[in-house]
Parts: C-alpha cells; sequence; structure tokens
C-alpha cells in the first residue's frame, strides 16, 4: 500500500516537472548611474546559485538555461562597490538593466583605479559640479569658458554667447532639455535665453560630426540637460545662492523633486530662479546702464507605466537688461572721440535702476515626451514641442521732438516655433547599434515698431541615420542627414507688400573612428560635410541694431553656408596625468560673415555700419587641456586653444575670431575631519593680442594682451546624505584695465573690475 501512494506522488509529480521551463534567459545592460556609459567587467549573478556573467565592452551581460522560478539577482562592479540586488520573477526571457557607480578603492595599500573612456565619435567636453558651482550666477556664455576651444562673444556684462572653434550663433545649435533651442541667436547680443541653474549637466560637442542635431551645427552643439530622475529617494532637492560685489548682484535659485508613494511611477519637480544686478564697474569708473534683473522657473513631471515613459515640461525664462549708455553717441565727432577714449565720455553712479536703452525678453518652452521599449533591441522616442520667444527693445529718448513712452517699445519680435521630433534607436548585436530619426519645424515671425528683421514664416523637415559598431578596442560610426528648408518673408517696399521665397536643402555626412591603446591612450578622428541655410536676419536685415549699438544691412541674394570638416585628437590619463587635445581644420563655401561698412549718422545717433558679405575661408585650430597630480594634495591644469580664420579670397584674415588663450592653475586638496573637504586654486589666464587682423576691416585696431588673476576656495560640509559646499570666487584679483576682443563694447569702455563672489550650494 505504501509503495502504491508513493508513485501515485511521483507520477503526479512528473508533468509539473516536465512543465517547468528550463531554457530561459536574463540579459541586460550595466550603466553607469551619472552620465549613462556602459560599465565593463562588471559580474552579474543570481544569488545561491552557479550562474554568472561579465559584461561585455557594451556593458552587457547574459545568464542562459535558468528554470522559471523566482530569484534574487546581483550586480557588482568591483570590490568596495556596493552590490545592486533585483528580484526577477521568471516566466519568460526577461531584460533586466542596472545602473552603478564606479569608486576609486584603497585595500591594504593596494589601489584599483578604472579608467573609462568616453569613446563617442563626438569630440565631447562637460563642466565639471565644481566648475558649474565656482561659475554660478554668470551667463551660461561665460560659465563655459572655462572648457577648452570655447570662448565667448560679449556685449557688456549681462550679454554673452559660446563661441565655439571661433563660431557662435547660427553655427551652434543648443539643445535645452532635448529641444532645440530657438530665439533670435542669429544676434551677436542675442543670449541664449536659458537659465544655467536648471541643469545638472553642460556639455559642448564641438565640431560639426553631430548630424543628429540638424542643419547650423557647423562649429558644434551645446547641451544643456535637466537632472536624471531620482528613483531610490522620495524627496529630493538642491539649493544656491550667492552675492558679487561687482554690481552686487544676488541671486538665489532652488529645484525640488518628489518621487509619489501613493501613484507608483509617478514624479513631480519644480524650479525657480530669482537674480539681480546693478551697474557693473571698470577698475576706475562705473558702466552706467548695466544692471539686469532675472525671473526663471519650471515645472516637470514623469509617469513610467511598465514599458512606457510619458514626460512634460514647461519653463519660463524672463529677464530685464540694460544697454551700456556709452554705447550710444549723438553725432560722428563724439563717436571717433569715444573710440580713441580711454574712459567713456557719460559718467554714471552706481544703480539697481535699468534704462533706456534696454531690453526685455520672455522665452516659454513647453514639452511633451513619449518614450517606448518596444522590446529588448528597440526603442522609440516622440516628442513635441512650443516655444515662444518675445523680445523688446527700448531706444533711448528721440533727439528731437516729443519724449517717447517708455512703456512702448521701439523694436519687438514674438517667435513661436513648434517642432516633432521622432527616434528609434535599436541594438542589434552587442556591437552594432543604430539611431534615426526625423524632424519637422514650423516658425513664425511677428514684429513691430522700428524695421530690422521681416516677418517671416520658416518650415523645416530633416531625417538622419547613424550606425555605430563597436569592438573591443575599435569604435566607427557613419551618419547622414537630408533636410530642407523653406523660408518665406514678408515686408514693403514703397508702400507695396513684397513676399520673397528662399528654398534650401542639401546633406549633412560624418564618419569617424576611436581606438583605444594599452588602457591610457584613445585616438579619436572624424570628418564630415555640414551646411547652414542663411538666417532670416542675414537675408533681409536693414537698420539699426540698437542692442549691438550697430546698423547691419543684409543680402538678400545669399546662398547656403557649406563645410567640410576634419577632427583629429587624443586623450591620455593615467593614475598622475591627463591629457586631452584636439585638432581641427574646417573648409567653408559661402561663408557669411559681417563686414565693417562705414559710419552712418541717423536720427538715433551716430553708428557703425557692417553689412553681410560670402567669401571662401579656412577655419583651424588646437585645444589642449592638460592635469597633473604631483601629490595627493596638490595638482596642476593648463588649458591652451588657438583659432586661426582666413578669407581665402581676399588673401586676408577675417575679424571677430577669439585671440589665443593660455590658462595655468594650481589647485589644492585637503581632507579635514568628518569627511570635510577643502579645495583652494589659483589660476591665471593669459590672452593675447589678436595680431591677425585686417587693419582696415574693423573701426578699432584689437586691444592689448592681458593676464588675470583668479582665486577659488571651496568647502565641502557633508552630512548623511546632505552635503553643503560653500565657495569663494575672486575674479580679476588685481583689479586689471584690460579690453576684449571677443566683447562689442570694447570700441566705449573696460571690462569689469575685481568681483569678488560668495557662493553656496545645499543638496538634500
Amino acid at each position: 500500500m505504501k509503495i502504491f501512494l508513493l508513485s501515485v506522488l511521483l507520477l503526479g509529480w512528473i508533468p509539473s516537472l516536465l512543465a517547468q521551463n528550463c531554457e530561459l534567459q536574463i540579459k541586460g545592460y550595466v550603466l553607469d548611474e551619472h552620465d549613462g556609459e556602459p560599465v565593463y567587467g562588471a559580474k552579474v549573478f543570481i544569488k545561491g546559485t552557479d550562474y554568472q556573467s561579465i559584461t561585455d565592452t557594451l556593458g552587457q551581460y547574459i545568464l542562459k538555461g535558468i528554470c522559471s522560478g523566482t530569484y534574487e539577482l546581483v550586480c557588482q562592479h568591483h570590490i568596495g562597490c556596493e552590490p545592486v540586488k533585483r528580484t526577477v520573477q521568471l516566466t519568460d526571457n526577461v531584460q533586466q538593466d542596472f545602473q552603478i557607480e564606479h569608486h576609486l578603492l584603497e585595500v591594504e595599500g593596494i589601489t584599483v583605479t578604472y579608467y573609462r573612456f568616453d569613446r563617442s565619435n563626438l569630440s565631447t567636453i562637460k563642466m565639471t559640479d565644481l566648475q558649474r558651482l565656482n561659475a554660478a550666477g554668470k551667463t551660461l556664455g561665460e560659465q563655459i569658458k572655462v572648457l577648452p576651444g570655447v570662448s565667448v562673444l560679449s556685449t557688456g556684462n549681462s550679454i554673452s554667447k559660446p563661441v565655439i572653434h571661433g563660431l557662435h550663433s547660427n553655427r551652434i545649435i543648443l539643445m535645452n532639455n532635448g529641444i532645440r533651442q530657438e530665439g533670435q541667436q542669429w544676434g551677436s547680443e542675442h543670449a541664449p535665453e536659458i537659465d544655467p541653474f536648471l541643469s545638472s549637466e553642460i556639455s559642448v560637442v564641438k565640431g560639426a560630426s553631430g548630424v543628429k542635431y540638424g542643419p547650423d551645427a557647423l562649429g558644434g552643439v551645446l547641451l544643456v540637460n535637466p537632472p536624471n530622475w531620482e528613483k531610490s529617494k522620495i524627496w529630493k532637492g538642491e539649493l544656491f545662492s550667492g552675492f558679487s560685489t561687482n554690481g552686487r548682484q544676488y541671486y538665489m535659485s532652488g529645484i525640488l523633486e518628489n518621487r509619489s508613494k501613493r501613484i507608483k511611477g509617478l514624479s513631480m519637480r519644480a524650479h525657480v530662479t530669482g537674480k539681480k544686478s546693478g551697474n557693473v564697474h571698470a577698475p576706475n569708473y562705473v558702466l552706467g546702464n548695466t544692471g539686469f534683473g532675472e525671473f526663471n522657473f519650471s515645472v516637470a513631471g514623469r509617469y513610467v507605466f511598465k514599458k512606457q515613459t510619458f514626460d512634460v515640461f514647461y519653463s519660463r525664462f524672463h529677464t530685464r537688461l540694460g544697454i551700456f549708455s556709452g554705447s550710444h553717441i549723438g553725432n560722428l565727432t563724439d563717436l571717433q572721440t569715444a573710440f580713441s577714449a580711454k574712459e567713456p565720455l557719460i559718467k554714471s553712479e552706481f544703480t539697481y535702476n535699468v534704462q533706456a536703452p534696454k531690453q526685455l525678453i520672455t522665452h516659454d518652452l513647453l514639452k511633451f515626451s513619449w518614450e517606448s521599449k518596444i522590446n529588448d533591441r528597440h526603442k522609440t522616442m516622440v516628442s513635441y514641442a512650443m516655444q515662444t520667444n518675445d523680445r523688446q527693445e527700448f531706444d533711448v529718448d528721440q533727439a528731437y521732438g516729443e519724449p517717447k513712452d517708455s512703456t512702448i517699445s521701439d523694436f519687438r519680435l514674438i517667435l513661436n516655433t513648434q517642432n516633432v521630433d521622432i527616434n528609434l534607436l535599436s541594438t542589434w548585436t552587442k556591437s552594432l547599434k543604430t539611431d534615426f530619426g526625423m524632424q519637422v519645424f514650423y516658425q513664425e515671425n511677428a514684429r513691430a515698431g522700428r524695421f530690422l528683421v521681416p516677418n517671416f514664416i520658416k518650415k523645416m523637415a530633416g531625417a538622419y541615420g547613424l550606425v555605430n559598431y563597436q569592438l573591443t578596442d575599435w569604435n566607427v560610426e557613419a551618419g547622414v542627414r537630408y533636410d530642407y528648408v523653406l523660408l518665406d518673408a514678408y515686408y514693403y517696399v514703397n508702400q507695396e507688400l513684397v513676399t520673397p521665397r528662399s528654398e534650401f536643402g542639401n546633406i549633412s555626412s560624418t564618419i569617424g573612428a576611436t581606438r583605444v591603446f594599452s588602457h591610457h591612450w584613445l585616438i579619436k578622428a572624424n570628418t564630415g560635410l555640414a551646411w547652414r541655410p542663411p538666417s532670416i536676419s542675414e537675408l533681409y536685415s536693414n537698420g539699426l541694431h540698437h542692442g549691438a549699438a550697430a546698423i547691419e544691412v543684409g543680402e538678400s541674394d545669399l546662398n547656403a553656408e557649406k563645410s567640410w570638416s576634419s577632427q583629429l585628437g587624443f586623450e591620455y590619463r593615467s593614475k598622475k596625468l591627463n591629457i586631452y587635445m584636439d585638432g581641427y581644420h574646417m573648409l567653408f563655401q559661402n561663408f557669411i560673415y559681417l563686414k565693417p561698412n562705414g559710419i552712418e549718422l541717423t536720427i538715433k545717433g551716430a553708428f557703425p555700419s557692417f553689412k553681410y558679405e560670402q567669401v571662401r575661408a579656412r577655419y583651424s585650430g588646437i585645444d589642449l587641456s592638460t592635469d597633473y597630480l604631483f601629490s595627493e594634495k596638490w595638482s596642476y591644469q593648463l588649458k591652451y586653444s588657438m583659432v586661426r580664420a582666413y578669407n581665402l579670397e581676399e588673401k586676408d584674415f577675417l575679424i571677430g575670431i577669439p585671440a589665443d588663450r593660455l590658462r595655468n592653475g594650481l589647485t589644492g586638496v585637503f581632507k579635514l575631519k568628518k569627511e570635510r573637504v577643502f579645495r583652494f586654486m589659483l589660476n591665471t589666464e593669459y590672452v593675447f593680442k589678436q595680431n591677425r587682423y585686417n587693419a582696415n576691416a574693423d573701426y578699432v585696431d584689437p586691444p592689448s594682451d592681458y593676464i588675470l588673476f583668479n582665486t577659488e576656495l571651496n568647502l565641502e560640509l557633508p552630512w548623511k546624505e546632505k552635503r553643503l559646499t560653500v565657495s569663494l570666487v575672486v575674479d580679476n584679483l588685481l583689479n586689471k584695465s584690460y579690453r576684449d576682443y571677443m566683447n562689442r563694447f570694447r570700441y566705449f569702455t573696460d571690462e569689469m573690475g575685481r568681483n569678488i563672489g560668495l557662493k553656496m550650494n545645499f543638496k538634500f
């Protein structure tokens, strides 16, 4: 009887044993939680079993031949790295990705160091958290000029825009939260309408190799990305505050994020910034009407449901900018006197009040996006964005007649933009990836008041494809893109409406490769074709650009600008020495530039005039950055940038090109009790005189070379999961009088004098 019962039990178990599936697999990727780069050599295993796998160069692992059931999956990179655990219920094949953090670990005197290169073919550099803190309160353009190969084109102290490899404005694409920022970026005094406090990562893609971002990226792409969404904490926040002596600027910014407990997968974020500054001062005098005020905010939300992610984002940027009063001169004699004077003709005192000439700018951005993981190999993303850029410019009072109403702008542009982006990312094998996408773009501009540029409608459509093939030491990437642009302008000539239409279309392409040698060396090379259509201002502008204190005249017959570029760079990393060098060469057809066109006297005063022209041109240069560690406490940094730009038709140099820059720095890091860290940085910045220029091509010769001394003191005070960082930053320590060639107001005034800033950052 016992034998019979045992047989029945065994026979009952056999079907269930036969039905169990033991051919299942778990696979996925291990990525760095900070920058999303693949982690090589991480160990992924099932706790209590012999199943284990080591990630390859793409960060991929795979566990095969597993029976159905519930398991604890563990990922660990190296000793000292906190293991990441996941509970997996296995009834079918599963994709499980991990995000981990690297550490530098010392165990009984043995230091284990892991070097990881950015193996993308793009020449990309990022600002560190410490650089961003020490630059807090400055404009976006002023912040990123600490990066090699990046300088700034400024109009006074509060208006600045980035210059990459000597190129700026419409030759640089600015991506704000994944959306192409659209404002009146064509003007030298039209700074990006972006609050740097909203971002957690600011990086620069140098050169014309980023075909996925669209035409116009001849000089590069500036990426401004918000913080990654928190996955482990319910609340997360960050506060910035500071005060600067020059201009008596004060600011405060805060960002707060919440992961909902009640609604799984829902997260929300809010941010607000306020800034105010009065008139800044040069070493020997105050610069009149150079104050500004700023108020910005944003809200964002994310909802994750299974393999779907939905995002919504809204931001508003609002600023009031004063234009230096000494740049607006009443007659030709006074203008020539101002060019040669050592000090501005108009004397001023400190005040927070902003008078005409001034700018009032508001930029609104609304974005919706959806991301879907189709399966283990394919992911698609769709986004739709609306932007409104409202720019008002207020001139000085009329020279003759009745005083004008100071509340009504003399010049106003309202630019509305809508764009749709679609991307399909695919991982075909551990070595082969593709990225396909398309963009549709619609923009319309309405103007009022004084004529500078006409009303217009701009339509653009583009599509691209990128292929990336990665082996153990090699990474090869190629891409191609086509864009079509239709531009309709509307303006009156002799009281008759004129509606010219311009059509542009062309192909962009790039191919590049990277190679890793002996774990310390990385070499990058790429070449590509790029183009851009002429902007509305280059085609049709005709009038006084009050913000730039200049008259600009367009040329309606301009052709599309084209360039062929090549870059070669290398990186070296070791325990004591890091080296980064990047060389580039660009040849342009139909290069568009502003050529001085004499002095004009208007009812508003006397102003220098410029006219847009096209030539064949050549740009080339080198960016160098080194960091040497003398000891555990002391290190030395060197950065050097040079660019050469030549007019091939007139056999002469182009104007408005940054001079060579050399920056040296000495840094000391001292570890105190209770994990507190004190940093001391002293750096010098030497800017050469721009000797490569046409003496007859500008109104004033380039200013002399100069050297600045700057210092930064930082104290980090961690407490549990919170961190307070206090910084004391002194720019122009010796209160040097100088003028910078890349400042349009160098015709009239010196740069800012000494500026002492106290800055605080609290993360919780």
